[in-house]
């Protein structure tokens, strides 16, 4: 969220220093025609100074922070850590990358699904799709996802309709991921 938070500081101070040029270019602008038309006069202030403005403020405005779903929701909502499977969504309508991640409760039942364009280095990372993801949201609604550690966060909408059926994995995988999502719960609550 540091790196997202820079990116927009960046943009903006890019705009603002851009904005800052406008007026002064009017200026000079105003002073060459009024030069070479042999005076200045008010009806050429007026004629230069709408136009100015109105590029003045778009410059301005270029530097405005575009709205970013996943920051809001980050700054709004807690994370919690997940147990979860996640499996490839096959098709020819799907998007590449995009995965459906399934939250798992204590029981091994699925509590939530959801699809997201996971990014490959988290889908490798899980050994038989099993795993722990942090989760930021309501189940309700789009949540933002991450790995164990925070990065790289992104979006996944709920699956509408019924809960998948229940994992075909042993329990004693499930347990383990269970376990891994409880540790990372009280790690993050201790260190609060």
């Amino acid at each position: 969220m540091r790196e997202r938070r820079n990116q927009i500081a960046k943009r903006r101070q890019s705009a603002n220093q851009w904005a800052g040029w406008v007026p002064f270019a009017a200026l000079l602008l105003f002073w060459f025609i009024a030069a070479t038309t042999g005076g200045a006069s008010w009806g050429l202030a007026v004629v230069i100074a709408p136009p100015a403005f109105l590029v003045w403020l778009l410059v301005k405005t270029m530097g405005a922070d575009t709205p970013d779903p996943v920051g809001k929701l980050v700054e709004e909502q807690p994370w919690q850590a997940w147990p979860c499977r996640v499996e490839e969504i096959s098709g020819e309508t799907s998007t590449p990358g995009k995965r459906r991640v399934l939250l798992l409760a204590p029981d091994r039942s699925v509590v939530r699904g959801f699809d997201g364009p996971m990014p490959e280095e988290v889908w490798l990372s899980m050994t038989d799709g099993l795993g722990v993801l942090w989760v930021c949201g309501d189940l309700r609604f789009p949540v933002a996802m991450a790995p164990r550690g925070g990065s790289p966060i992104w979006l996944a909408a709920p699956v509408p309709g019924p809960a998948p059926a229940e994992s075909s994995q042993g329990p004693g995988v499930i347990e383990e991921v269970v376990r891994q999502a409880g540790q990372d719960a009280m790690r993050a609550w201790l260190n609060e």
